[in-house]
This record gives C-alpha cells, sequence and structure tokens, in this order.
C-alpha cells in the first residue's frame, strides 16, 4: 500500500507525512478500510524526505525482510544497529529479530543475544523464529543456564516425535547449564619489590575480565578467584592454580594473568609473582604451571597479558 503511494507523487520531494496521507487516502478509498491518523512506525518524522540522505526507514524495512546479510560486514551490520535503535522508537520485533539473526551469522554472538532478547519482548509469546536464534546464540556464547531459560518458554505440546526431540535436547541443555565453570584471575599492578617497574591497569582487568565472565559466558561469581597485588604471592597462586586443576575437571577452567613477565637464561617464559624478585623467589615457570595442570584432566584456557622481556 505504501510503495503504491510512490506512483502517484514526485519521490524526489516526497515526504513521509505527505506519503502516509496518500497511502491513508488510497486506502479509504479503494479497500474501502478507515485507517485514519494511524501511523505508528513513521511518526515524528512526517517532513522528513523519502528516499532522502537522512532516510533509514526504508533501508530497514527491507533489512528486516530478508534471511541472509552475505555482503554486509560486522562493522556495517553494528553502523546500521546503532541507527536503528536511535532512530525507531516504537517496537518493531522483526527489524531486532532480523539484527539478531544477521549477527548470529557474524558470530558477533554477544550483540545477537542483545538483539533478540529485545525481539522477544516486544513480540510476547513463544515465537519459534525468534527464540530458536535466541537459544544457538546463547550456546555459543556458553551461557547454557540462559539457554535453559529461554528453552522453556517454549510449548512443547507439538507431535510426539517433535516432543521427545525437544525434551532430549532440553535434557542435554540442563546438563550442560548444571556444569560448574571455574577462573583463576590474577593481576599485578605493583610489586613488593619497588625495582620491579609498576603497572597500570592489570587490577582493573581482571574486574573487566571477571564481569565478563559472569555475565556473558555463565561463570558463577562464587566460583571466580581473584589475587591481586598483595595477595598474588608465589605461593597463592600456586595453590590456586592446583586448585583450579582440581575442580575443572568436569568443566571449563579460566586462569588469567596481568602482571610482569620473565624469562630464564634459556629462554623458558614465567611470570613474576608479588613477592617475585626478593629473597631468592623465583619467578613462576610456565612449565612449572603446564606440569600442574597435566596431573589432572580438564579443560583449561590460559591468557597472559605479559610481555616476557624482563630477565631473571
Amino acid at each position: 500500500m505504501l510503495y503504491g503511494a510512490l506512483l502517484h507523487a514526485n519521490t524526489q520531494e516526497l515526504s513521509y507525512g505527505q506519503w502516509i496521507t496518500s497511502s491513508i487516502k488510497n486506502a479509504n478509498r479503494f479497500l474501502r478500510i478507515s485507517i485514519k491518523g494511524k501511523t505508528p512506525y513513521f511518526s515524528g518524522i512526517r517532513n522528513q524526505l523519502v528516499f532522502g540522505r537522512d532516510d533509514v526507514f526504508l533501508s530497514v524495512l527491507e533489512f528486516s525482510q530478508r534471511k541472509d546479510w552475505p555482503e554486509l560486514s560486522i562493522d556495517e551490520l553494528n553502523k546500521l544497529y546503532t541507527i536503528f535503535r536511535r532512530k525507531i522508537n516504537v517496537p518493531h520485533s522483526r527489524g531486532y529479530a532480523a539484527f539478531g539473526r544477521s549477527f548470529l551469522t557474524k558470530d558477533a554472538h554477544t550483540r545477537a543475544i542483545d538483539a533478540l532478547k529485545i525481539a522477544a519482548a516486544q513480540a510476547g509469546g513463544s515465537p519459534s523464529e525468534i527464540l530458536v536464534p535466541l537459544i544457538r546464540a546463547q550456546c555459543c556464547a556458553g551461557d547454557y543456564p540462559a539457554a535453559l531459560e529461554t528453552f522453556d518458554r517454549f510449548d512443547l505440546q507439538t507431535d510426539p516425535v517433535k516432543e521427545a526431540e525437544m525434551k532430549e535436547l532440553k535434557s542435554l541443555l540442563g546438563k550442560l547449564a548444571a556444569e560448574r565453570k571455574h577462573a583463576l584471575l590474577v593481576g599485578i599492578d605493583s610489586y613488593q619489590n619497588t625495582k620491579v617497574p609498576r603497572l597500570k591497569g592489570a587490577r582493573n582487568d581482571v574486574a573487566v575480565i571477571k564481569s565478563l565472565l559472569s555475565r556473558y559466558w555463565g561463570f558463577r561469581l562464587e566460583d571466580i578467584i581473584e589475587l591481586t597485588d598483595s595477595r598474588a604471592t608465589r605461593d597463592s597462586i600456586l595453590s590456586q592454580f592446583k586448585h583450579l586443576a582440581e575442580t575443572g575437571r568436569q568443566g571449563t577452567a579460566v586462569f588469567f594473568f596481568a602482571g610482569r613477565g620473565s624469562h630464564d637464561l634459556q629462554g623458558v617464559p614465567a611470570i613474576v609473582p608479588y613477592d617475585g624478585r626478593q629473597n631468592d623467589i623465583p619467578d613462576i615457570s610456565l612449565a612449572e604451571l603446564a606440569d600442574l595442570a597435566s596431573k589432572t584432566s580438564f579443560n583449561l584456557i590460559t591468557i597472559l597479558d605479559s610481555s616476557f622481556q624482563v630477565r631473571r
């Protein structure tokens, strides 16, 4: 109906107000329906030109109808999504769902979850075209408890075959959601030995990583151990690393270190604990940590934010 209005106007001069007015007249005249004054989607933009430089609405309408966006980069998607959220100030679940699916194809799982959650809230009920990609995005992000919660919104009253498959999938999600994830986060800005150059941001990095793990990756706060500055002694780091290896047997474990790095004369890299470089306290060799990790079988992710330029 809206596109039909373009046949009766000059598109270079047509405003949204004129477009809507023309469409309403055609609807009232040819379809014998009354939609007087009902223009919620274009509210507030009556004077904006259709196809003008600042026009985003037609591109969003077209975007929300598609199922794949191979030609768009993640930067282009982010830019369009930002514009969409800023300028579309009324519910548009189809648009948010389209952005969610597009982010999912680009492996931008956090963005996908954000858009799909909004779409689900605006749509209401349990639309599978929104909940299925939302569950997929949450699983890809490792947030199985959230995926299980989303799954619970499904109506399992389907045919017997699909109902059995859905219950089996729900059981698997339940097991994944129950899996405990553990993390040891170490950040050292200042060392006991003042001759060791001070750093800026290591402790802040620990706070950021902790937030990311708990918010997006399903880590419980009680399963995240933090050792910063004076708490990050050699004994404490090794003791907590052993504990991480033990508790992480049945799940995922993360070891993060931000601080000074070093290597010995043989070139073996090491990390410098808070009380290192004094009283014959040696640095912690990565080979030593690897040996501790090898004593048990667990899925360990290690992130080291160190330069390894300081020689012993």
